[in-house]
């Protein structure tokens, strides 16, 4: 919906006498990795999806945010969470980059009440949504009905992740994806070494899910880094991309994550 359209939207419900119906959406970066531009958590786009009606709702403002070590200018700009995903719109604005923080975002649905069997999709900037993106990361996600609370968390996402807002979502990871991962990561890539630079990059992530405790979160990003490894490997192996490393990268964060994963489960 284009800015003009939400207005006559807006003035239409105000004209009737409609009652306009919201859901908040808190996001909690669980990357600590802080302060760096892009580090942690990129998030591209938020939509609450009405299967019966089929019509998608996005982010229609920004109420509250915590980004640490976005300098002067006072965090990422706003206008980068609003509207449609850029899978939708090329035109879109890239990421809000939540650099080990938070943020709270506002969704109207004007006279369409929320119901609990909308879906819930965030999009995480990762190497499969854009082209030369990083490995995903993982962010908790939450929701309300005010600005202020109570807030319900409906669970971890890691990439492109996906909610009902009734909660009643499959096991992070069950036991077909795990045996996936384990076949994925027993057959270790024939493909370009990692370069240095790959290496420092990747230091941060693989110190992180060493001291992972909680086998709730690896498994969201253990499918996450799967899903990533297997694009990477097909634009590489099959399209004749350049490799540099770059799909042996997430081969490496996959078998970090799947031996922490084995460890503590």
């Amino acid at each position: 919906m284009n800015r003009a359209c939400a207005v006559w939207a807006s003035l239409l419900l105000v004209a009737t006498g409609a009652a306009a119906d919201s859901l908040y959406v808190k996001i909690q970066d669980l990357n600590p990795v802080g302060a760096g531009a892009f580090a942690g958590a990129d998030i591209e786009a938020v939509e609450l999806y009405d299967g019966a009606n089929q019509r998608a709702y996005y982010v229609t403002d920004i109420v509250a945010a915590q980004v640490p070590g976005s300098g002067d200018d006072g965090g990422p700009d706003s206008a980068n969470l609003r509207g449609l995903t850029v899978l939708a719109d090329w035109d879109a604005p890239y990421v809000y980059s939540l650099n080990g923080g938070w943020v709270v975002v506002k969704i109207d649905t004007g006279a369409n009440p929320v119901a609990d069997d909308f879906r819930l999709t965030v999009y995480e900037v990762d190497g499969s949504l854009y082209h030369w993106g990083g490995a995903p990361d993982p962010y908790r996600v939450e929701v309300a009905r005010a600005a202020e609370g109570p807030w319900t968390v409906l669970g971890i996402g890691s990439g492109t992740a996906r909610f009902t807002l009734d909660g009643d979502m499959a096991p992070a990871l069950d036991e077909e994806t795990a045996e996936k991962i384990a076949d994925t990561v027993a057959r270790k890539p024939d493909n370009d070494p990692i370069t240095d630079d790959l290496r420092e990059k990747m230091a941060p992530t693989l110190a992180r899910l060493a001291a992972l405790r909680d086998p709730a979160q690896l498994g969201v990003e253990l499918d996450g880094f799967h899903r990533f490894y297997h694009y990477r490997d097909h634009v590489v192996n099959e399209h004749g991309e350049v490799d540099g490393g770059r799909v042996m990268a997430p081969w490496l964060l996959l078998e970090a994550a799947w031996e922490r994963y084995r460890q503590i489960r």
